[in-house]
């Protein structure tokens, strides 16, 4: 997968690299987006980077596109939490004649906000969500490299489009092989970010991620989901007791 949503609830605060300032056009101009927001660029220091799929987990920056403005008082080095809707996405653009190829990890959250006497966070993986709401299949799983979890192969969701169909991700807890063939859901899914130095970045070296998961749960059937979500929005009534009092 190319792209998840940030869960801002199981992240902590981060530190900011480089303050975001208004991407530039070849005009000179600054760059705007479908709403005429100014795009601003910056750079984020987040846990869970791998240099290899070898690697051991550590911070490193990564891309932050921030559109709109961006609060005052942020500086390099200022600690920030990351808020509203916020998207992580691998991306890769192939050189021009004469040229590098470039590939990075950009978070994109709809706000910024500072975070005055918080500490950043620097040690774990990055707490996302799936891109999207549509269940997984499972497949089958085998005991990882290493003996460190289960590795599991799932099919990704048609709503997904441009995937490869499958996707590996590597559990903490041991699928139930009763699972296979059904709809499920991730518990707990977080993020290693692969980053390739820049001269190494090429077709076959792409930013990405390593995916990771506490465990499997069965999906709630769609018709089951959308009637508790009916039960829930109903209102609660008081049940009166017509009864007469002498029967």
């Amino acid at each position: 997968m190319k792209s998840f949503h940030l869960d801002t609830g199981r992240t902590g605060p981060l530190m900011v690299r480089q303050v975001p300032t208004p991407r530039m056009t070849d005009s000179g101009a600054p760059q705007v987006d479908d709403n005429g927001e100014v795009v601003n660029l910056g750079r984020v220091i987040v846990p869970g980077v791998l240099t290899s799929s070898y690697g051991t987990p550590a911070p490193r920056q990564c891309r932050l596109k921030v559109t709109g403005q961006v609060p005052d008082g942020i500086t390099d080095g200022s600690v920030v939490r990351l808020a509203g809707k916020v998207t992580v996405t691998s991306w890769y653009l192939r050189g021009a004649r004469g040229r590098d190829a470039r590939s990075e990890i950009t978070l994109s959250p709809e706000r910024v906000e500072l975070a005055p006497g918080e500490f950043p966070t620097f040690e774990g993986l990055l707490p996302v969500r799936p891109p999207v709401d549509d269940a997984f299949t499972f497949m089958a799983s085998k005991p990882a490299e290493g003996g460190n979890g289960f590795e599991a192969a799932l099919v990704v969701p048609s709503s997904i489009v441009d995937q490869a169909g499958t996707v590996r991700v590597v559990l903490d807890v041991q699928p139930d092989e009763g699972l296979a063939g059904r709809p499920v859901r991730f518990e707990g899914l977080r993020v290693a970010l692969l980053q390739p130095e820049g001269e190494d970045v090429g077709r076959a070296s792409k930013a990405g991620f390593l995916i990771y998961a506490e465990r499997l749960v069965p999906a709630e059937p769609a018709a089951a989901a959308a009637s508790a979500r009916g039960r829930r929005q109903e209102p609660e009534t008081e049940v009166l007791n017509t009864d007469s009092a002498d029967g």
